[in-house]
């Protein structure tokens, strides 16, 4: 695999499917690519991947604590993605980002993960306008 920046090479790795620590996701990028990235920066990225309220990605990753340890794993609906689909999805903008433009190679759950992350944002929002017609918030 060629990646051009650390984001890329821990979705490639989340892509197997198993849990994984940021210590396993470390090792697992040494062993693939031969690159050292410290298991401190892969927390820190998929901390960012995780917030839904930032990307489609978020709704796609799953987070579980044992002992003082977070595991992550991606669901399986997004197995299907390829790398750079699953990338793109955790873009805000640019030339990469995976947006609503579909073709036949596009998994169709994608389409479903889509409509969810944007009834979200509607619902974020439908409530902060609600706040603002209240005059909550000192408006």
């Amino acid at each position: 695999m060629n990646t051009t920046n650390n984001v890329q090479s821990v979705i490639h790795v989340l892509l197997k499917g198993d849990f994984v620590s940021s210590k396993d996701v470390s090792e697992k990028i040494l062993e693939i690519e031969g690159k050292d990235v410290p298991p401190q920066s892969v927390s820190s990225i998929l901390s960012k991947l995780g917030k839904s309220s930032k990307s489609p990605f978020g709704t796609l990753l799953l987070k579980k604590k044992k002992g003082g340890t977070f595991f992550y794993k991606l669901k399986k609906e997004a197995l299907e993605l390829t790398d750079a689909q699953a990338y793109g999805l955790s873009l805000k903008r640019g030339p990469e980002k995976f947006d609503s433009v579909y073709d036949e190679d596009t998994p169709a759950v994608f389409a479903d993960f889509e409509k969810v992350h944007q009834t979200q944002k509607m619902k974020i929002s439908y409530c902060s306008n609600s706040a603002l017609d209240l005059g909550i918030n000192g408006r």
